[in-house]
């Protein structure tokens, strides 16, 4: 009896497995959708890094002596909020692009 059972029982899913409709069509897997979650995580590993680089800075700017060492920490602060700025703005624009090109239709 068993063995007409685990018979029947793998010929059902045998029928269900062999005429199931195909998958739909994700959007999350064309190639527009994965290049633009690539670019997104990559622009935030470069946001990353230069807010790293300011928390640095911003850990030894009290504790230098030296005035032109503090000068240069305050020029390079400066600079990496301007950038830090630039790549937000650049994740918002991406993120825009990574929801347009991956969403469902």
């Amino acid at each position: 009896m068993k063995r007409y059972s685990a018979a029947a029982f793998a010929g059902v899913l045998f029928v269900l497995v062999a005429f199931q409709a195909p998958p739909a069509f994700a959007a999350t897997d064309s190639k527009a959708c994965v290049a633009a979650q690539k670019k997104l995580a990559k622009e935030q590993r470069n946001l990353d890094g230069v807010q790293q680089s300011i928390d640095s800075k911003q850990r030894a700017l009290p504790n230098c002596t030296v005035s032109s060492l503090c000068t240069r920490f305050r020029i390079d602060l400066k600079a990496l909020g301007k950038l830090k700025a630039r790549h937000q703005k650049r994740i918002a624009k991406f993120t825009a692009a990574k929801d347009n090109a991956c969403k469902v239709s």
